[in-house]
């Protein structure tokens, strides 16, 4: 018996509430005359597992997702991550508040001509990351980082002046 049944039989028991006082393992020598989880082998496993699933469907409860595998790379290859988005976001409001005159227009207008201007691309300021890849993501923060330095490099030249 794998870990990972053992794993899924006391996941079961967990959702049945039945881990504690002994009542998993009451019920593992109910169906199979043996004392321990870690003994029981894949047929005993089947019988154990399909009881643990019936009395979870007969409580109402949802049963823990069985594992799957993790791909090798948990990026978005289709579009942006939402950590990127998120960092976009942060970095245009970081530039907005470093505005000496406030501009009228919004953060998600601005960050759409900034889109615009870099990579020839129209974007509405309600998707603006609808079109980019990661890698154009990528390159999005970078030049907001810059534009953010830049700004901040003013801002420091004009207090010392």
């Amino acid at each position: 018996m794998t870990s990972k049944q053992i794993q899924r039989i006391y996941k079961l028991g967990a959702v049945l509430n039945i881990v504690k006082n002994d009542d998993l393992h009451s019920l593992v020598y109910g169906l199979t005359g043996k004392t321990h989880v870690s003994q029981l082998d894949d047929s005993e496993f089947q019988a154990v597992e399909r009881e643990l699933v019936e009395r979870v469907k007969i409580s109402h409860l949802s049963p823990p997702p069985k594992r799957r595998k993790k791909c090798g790379s948990t990026r978005v290859t289709a579009g942006m991550t939402e950590g990127q988005q998120k960092k976009v976001w942060q970095l245009m409001y970081a530039l907005a508040g470093r505005d000496q005159k406030p501009s009228s227009a919004t953060v998600g207008v601005r960050l759409c001509g900034i889109i615009k201007r870099q990579f020839r691309m129209d974007v509405t300021a309600q998707q603006p990351f609808r079109w980019l890849n990661y890698r154009q993501g990528s390159q999005l923060i970078e030049i907001l980082k810059g534009y953010n330095s830049s700004a901040e490099r003013r801002t420091e030249r004009e207090n010392a002046q």
